[in-house]
C-alpha cells in the first residue's frame, strides 16, 4: 500500500510538470503585430516566446522595403504558433497549400543588444530577414510549386541590434518570415520562436540538443537489450515486440525535435522525415499493443487484439505508401485511434492491478503517465490547441524506466523461484535414501489400502449381482403386467369407439333437411372419444324443437348420461306432446330425479344436465326458448342479444324453481347460437387464462357477415390460435348455429 502512495505522489507531480511545462519561459503576448520587450533585461538571461498576434499576408512574398508604405498592403492577423488553415482572406476560407508573410515588429530599448533568434519548424520552407538584414533561408521560397523545395530544419540566428542617434528611448524591431508550402495539407508556424541574448538562446540550445541525445541514448540502449534478450529467451514475444516499440522511437528522435537527421543527412526529402514523425507516432501504437497481448495473453482478449493489430497496421501502410497530403489530411483519425487504444490499454492495465496481476501495477503507472497523458499533451500541441513541446520522447523514458523496473522484479521473482528450486533439489540429494524409505513405506501402506478396498468391492459386486438379478426379474413380471394392461386398454378404447358410433347414430344428422332453416352448423369437438355434450333435434307439426346439452361429466359417465337425456327428451315431446320449452324442461328434471332416485338426500348422486332447449314456430317466427343454467344468443344487424337462462340444472337443486319460456319475434336472417361452456372455458392465450364470455360474444359478432360454414371454420381456427400448442382441451366443445 505504501509503494501503490508513493506511486500517486510520482502521478500529481508529474502532471504538475507537464501542466506548467511552459514557465521556464518569460511570458509576453503580441498583440495586432507588436510585442513589448522593452521592459526585459536580456541580460538576466530571459528567453522570449514570440506568441500572439502576427501580422499576416496571404498570397504575397514581401520584403522590407514592401512596408515602406504599410497603408497599401491589406493585412490581416494570425495566432504564432499555429495553422493558418481555415483564417478568412478577402471573405473567402484560405487552404494550407500556398505561400504567404508573417510580420512582427518587436519594441525594445533603444541600446545595443547581442541577441538572436532561434525558430524550429515551419511548413515548409522559409526565408527570415530581421529588420532590413535577410539571415536565414531554408529550403526554397516561391509562389509556384515548381521553383519551390521544402525541408523540416531547426535553425538559430545570432545578430546586434545597434543603439540609434536619436533621442527616441525605444525601437521597433521588424521580424519578416516568407513562407512557401506546397505539400504538408496544413500550413504552419508549428512551434513557439524563441528570442533572448545570444548567450541564452546557445545554452538553451545546447541543453536541448544534449538532452535529445540522452534520450536517444537510452532507447538505443533499451533497444539492443531487449533485443539480447529476445534471442536468448525466444519465446518470449513480449521482449521482441517491445524492442520494436524502442527501435521505433530512438528513429523518432533521430527525426524530431533538434532534427539531428538533417544534421546527418542535409538534403533528406521533407517527405522521408514527416513519414518518420508520423509512422513513430501512430505506428507504433501497433506494437505497444503487441507487446501488452504477449505479456498478459491470459487476459488480453484475442478479438481486440486483432482488431487493434488490423487498424494500426492499415495506419501504418497509409503512411508509408501514399504522400502527406493524404496521410496528413486525416490526422484526427489517427489522433482518435491513438489516444482511445492509449486509453483501453490503461483501463486493462488498472483491471488487472485490481486482481493483483504481477506487474500490472507499475506497467498501469508507466503507461498511464509516460503514453496516455504525454499523447494527449502531444495531440493538443500538435493541434497547436496548447503551447508546450513535444513530449513523447520524455514519456517513453519514463516507461522504460518502469518497463526495467518490471523486468527487474521478474527477474528477482525468477531468481528467488530457482533459489528455492536449488535449496529443495539439495535438500531431496542429501536425504534421498530417506526420502525413497519413507515414500516406499507409503507406498506399501496404499497397497494394503488398495487390496482392503478391491475385497470390498468383491463383496459389494456380488450384492450388486444379486440385485440386478432381482430387478431382472421384476422387468419380466412389470412387463407382463404391461402387456396386459395394454390389451385391456385396447380392449376398453374399442368399446367406447364403438360406443362413439352409437351416440353419433342416436343425435340426429338426417333430420336438419327437413328444417326450414335457411343455413347451419354444428361445431362439436369431444374431449374424448365419447361426448357429454349432445344436441337434439326434432320437428313436431310447426314447431322445430332444438336442445344443446351439456351432461355431467364428460367421456363414457358423459356419454351415458347423453343417451339418457336424448331418451328423456323423445318420451316428453313425442309421447306427451309437450311443445313448449318451459315446460319440457320441467318434465325433464322430473324424470332425471326419478330415474337416478334423487330424494334430497346428502348421499344423492347430483348427475344431470345443463340444457338450452328452443321451440321455433315455424308459421308465425316465433322463438320460444328457455334453459337450465346454459343461455342462447340471437345476433341481428351485427348487434347481439343474449336469452338468459334459469340458475337451476336438470337434477335435484336445492332451491328448485319452475322453469319458464321466453316469446321472442324472429326475423329473415336473424342467427341463433345455441352452446354449451366448453368453447368458453377453453385455456390458453398469452396469460394462460380462460376464452371467457366476453371473447365469445365479440366473435360472434366479428364474423357475422360471413355464412354459417365460414362462421364454422373461423370458430375453428380461433379454438386453435387461442389453445396453441402449448395446452389441452378441458370439456367437451358444442355450438350450434342457425340462420332463419
Amino acid at each position: 500500500m505504501i509503494f501503490k502512495q508513493k506511486i500517486l505522489v510520482i502521478i500529481f507531480f508529474t502532471f504538475y510538470f507537464f501542466a506548467n511545462i511552459n514557465i521556464i519561459f518569460a511570458q509576453k503576448v503580441a498583440e495586432k503585430g507588436i510585442i513589448d520587450l522593452s521592459n526585459i533585461d536580456f541580460e538576466q538571461n530571459k528567453v522570449i516566446a514570440l506568441n500572439g498576434d502576427w501580422e499576416f499576408y496571404w498570397k504575397q512574398l514581401l520584403e522590407p522595403e514592401d512596408f515602406v508604405n504599410i497603408d497599401s498592403i491589406g493585412k490581416n492577423y494570425v495566432k504564432v504558433p499555429g495553422i493558418w488553415n481555415g483564417e478568412i482572406v478577402d471573405n473567402e476560407e484560405i487552404s494550407g497549400i500556398g505561400y504567404c508573410t508573417y510580420r512582427l515588429n518587436i519594441k525594445l530599448l533603444n541600446k545595443e543588444q547581442n541577441l538572436a533568434i532561434n525558430i524550429r519548424d515551419i511548413s515548409l520552407s522559409y526565408k527570415l530577414w530581421i529588420g532590413d538584414k535577410l539571415v536565414a533561408e531554408i529550403g526554397k521560397v516561391s509562389d509556384k510549386k515548381e521553383n519551390y523545395f521544402g525541408i523540416y530544419k531547426t535553425s538559430t540566428r545570432f545578430f546586434t541590434v545597434n543603439k540609434l542617434d536619436s533621442s527616441e528611448k525605444f525601437i521597433y524591431l521588424p521580424v519578416i518570415l516568407q513562407i512557401a508550402n506546397f505539400e504538408h495539407p496544413r500550413g504552419a508556424i508549428w512551434d513557439e520562436i524563441y528570442f533572448g541574448s545570444q548567450e541564452q538562446i546557445g545554452k538553451d540550445n545546447k541543453n536541448k540538443l544534449i538532452i535529445n541525445f540522452i534520450i536517444i541514448g537510452i532507447v538505443l540502449i533499451m533497444t539492443l537489450y531487449h533485443f539480447g534478450l529476445f534471442l536468448m529467451r525466444r519465446k518470449e514475444m513480449s521482449l521482441l515486440f517491445f524492442a520494436l516499440t524502442a527501435l521505433v522511437y530512438f528513429v523518432r528522435g533521430l527525426a524530431t525535435n533538434e532534427r539531428i537527421i538533417v544534421d546527418w543527412f542535409p538534403h533528406i526529402n521533407f517527405e522521408i522525415i514527416n513519414t518518420i514523425e508520423y509512422f513513430s507516432s501512430y505506428g507504433s501504437i501497433t506494437f505497444f499493443v503487441l507487446f501488452f497481448a504477449s505479456l498478459y495473453k491470459q487476459y488480453f482478449p484475442k478479438i481486440l487484439k486483432i482488431i487493434l493489430v488490423s487498424i494500426g497496421t492499415f495506419i501504418m501502410a497509409i503512411i508509408i505508401f501514399t504522400p502527406v497530403k493524404i496521410y496528413g489530411s486525416i490526422k484526427l483519425f489517427y489522433d482518435l485511434f491513438t489516444l482511445g487504444t492509449t486509453i483501453y490499454l490503461s483501463v486493462f492495465l488498472l483491471i488487472l492491478t485490481f486482481k493483483n496481476v504481477n506487474g500490472a501495477f507499475l506497467a498501469f503507472i508507466g503507461i498511464f503517465i509516460g503514453m496516455f497523458a504525454v499523447i494527449i499533451n502531444d495531440i493538443l500541441y500538435s493541434m497547436t490547441i496548447i503551447q508546450s513541446i513535444y513530449l513523447l520522447p520524455y514519456g517513453f523514458v519514463f516507461y522504460i524506466f518502469v518497463q526495467s523496473i518490471v523486468l527487474a522484479r521478474n527477474f528477482s521473482h525468477t531468481y528467488t523461484q530457482i533459489e528455492e528450486l536449488t535449496i529443495m533439489l539439495d535438500y531431496q540429494n542429501k536425504n534421498l535414501e530417506e526420502i525413497v524409505t519413507k515414500r516406499t513405506a507409503e507406498i506399501s501402506l496404499q497397497k494394503e489400502e488398495i487390496l482392503t478396498q478391491k475385497e470390498q468391492l468383491e463383496v459389494y459386486n456380488e450384492k450388486m449381482q444379486i440385485q440386478n438379478y432381482e430387478i431382472y426379474e421384476k422387468n419380466i413380471e412389470i412387463t407382463e403386467q404391461r402387456d396386459i394392461l395394454q390389451k385391456a386398454n385396447k380392449h376398453v378404447t374399442a368399446s367406447i369407439t364403438y360406443a362413439s358410433r352409437i351416440q353419433q347414430a342416436i343425435i340426429p344428422s338426417d333430420v336438419w333437411a327437413d328444417t326450414t332453416f335457411a343455413d347451419h352448423f354444428v361445431f362439436w369437438k369431444p374431449k374424448d372419444i365419447v361426448s357429454g355434450d349432445f344436441f337434439w333435434l326434432k320437428i313436431f307439426g310447426k314447431y322445430t324443437i332444438i336442445a344443446v346439452a351439456d351432461s355431467t361429466g364428460h367421456g363414457v359417465p358423459g356419454a351415458f348420461m347423453s343417451m339418457l337425456g336424448i331418451s328423456i327428451l323423445n318420451d316428453i315431446v313425442t309421447y306427451r306432446n309437450a311443445k313448449m320449452p318451459g315446460q319440457v324442461l320441467n318434465e325433464m328434471r322430473h324424470a332425471v330425479k326419478k330415474l337416478l332416485n334423487q330424494k334430497g338426500d346428502s348421499t344423492d348422486q347430483k348427475d344431470g344436465f345443463d340444457i338450452s332447449l328452443c321451440s321455433i314456430d315455424n308459421v308465425i317466427n316465433t322463438l320460444y326458448y328457455s334453459g337450465a343454467n346454459l343461455p342462447i344468443y340471437l345476433t341481428r344487424n351485427k348487434e347481439l342479444t343474449e336469452f338468459k337462462p334459469n340458475r337451476n340444472p336438470i337434477s335435484i337443486y336445492l332451491k328448485e324453481r319452475q322453469f319458464e319460456t321466453h316469446e321472442f319475434e324472429l326475423l329473415q336472417n336473424d342467427n341463433i347460437y345455441m352452446f354449451s361452456d366448453g368453447f368458453i372455458d377453453l385455456i390458453g392465450g398469452e396469460r394462460n387464462e380462460k376464452f371467457k364470455t366476453k371473447r365469445f360474444k365479440d366473435l360472434l359478432i366479428k364474423i357475422y357477415d360471413n355464412n354459417l360454414s365460414s362462421q364454422k371454420q373461423l370458430i375453428e381456427e380461433t379454438k386453435i390460435n387461442w389453445m396453441s400448442k402449448d395446452y389441452e382441451q378441458v370439456d367437451d366443445i358444442l355450438i350450434i348455429g342457425i340462420k332463419i
